[in-house]
């Protein structure tokens, strides 16, 4: 094996065995107060990861980190390896409901194609494959009935259902999804997990923001307790601790960990 051949095999090889998402010593300040400090994560795929803490804990703030959002004030942020800028296309973001403007006239086939943005760019033209895309996108969460809809004639969890078919239509390899479960109905939820599992076994890395402590065995394979910087992060069977629990919600009433 030449020597050109011999680098790009190695090089092949490296991202192969390197983390879908590495975060080291990230801090982020919002004006002169730290809201993350010394956070470090390796994360693997194929796994539905939780995040969860108090409000206020930074849960947010390390996706939009992540992300490059927002900046950070030291760190290293690695995607397979590479730097978050160069990786934008392997990253799709659900964000929370409450932030999204549903007012906006858009129908529900438009939403979903705008997941193609980055791919296509402002004047490419939509492919018959593309727009088959998009149809299935919008069956795989059970709104393929909806495409001419208003997003805001929807009800709540069928616009969070639509914005995961826009993710889904991005076919990436790390999801972000902030708060995904809250205020959806039960029909929502199972399609949502449902979803979830999907791109678990499609080999994926899913990191969720959740609140509901009472759930969170049943969704995640891993998680991250967080407050500030983490407390506590592994697989969900050995991290899921009362002791870990108490240290992460440490602020809570003692009626809040009776159950826990």
């Amino acid at each position: 094996m030449n020597a050109k051949i011999l680098h790009a095999h190695n090089k092949e090889q490296s991202l192969r065995n390197a983390y879908p998402l590495s975060v080291a010593d990230l801090m982020v300040h919002y004006g002169k107060d730290p809201v993350l400090w010394d956070v470090h994560l390796d994360i693997e795929s194929g796994c539905i990861v939780g995040v969860m803490g108090p409000n206020g804990a930074g849960k947010s703030t390390l996706l939009k980190a992540i992300l490059d959002v927002i900046p950070n004030t030291t760190g290293v942020i690695k995607i397979f390896g590479k730097p978050v800028k160069h990786q934008l296309h392997q990253l799709s973001y659900v964000p929370q409901r409450e932030s999204i403007d549903w007012n906006y006239p858009i129908t529900v086939t438009n939403l979903v194609m705008m997941g193609l943005y980055r791919k296509l760019g402002m004047f490419k033209r939509v492919s018959m494959a593309e727009r088959y895309a998009c149809i299935q996108a919008l069956e795989t969460v059970g709104m393929s009935e909806y495409g001419d809809a208003q997003i805001g004639e929807l009800s709540g969890g069928q616009q969070q259902r639509v914005f995961f078919a826009r993710s889904l239509i991005q076919d990436s390899n790390i999801y972000f999804l902030d708060e995904p479960f809250a205020g959806v109905d039960a029909k929502t939820e199972d399609v949502l997990q449902e979803v979830l599992r999907m791109l678990k076994k499609r080999d994926k890395c899913i990191i969720i923001i959740h609140h509901n402590l009472h759930t969170a065995q049943k969704l995640f394979d891993q998680i991250i307790f967080l407050n500030g910087t983490v407390i506590a992060y592994g697989p969900i069977q050995e991290t899921f601790t009362k002791e870990n629990i108490r240290n992460t919600y440490a602020g809570e009433p003692k009626s809040f960990f009776q159950e826990f």
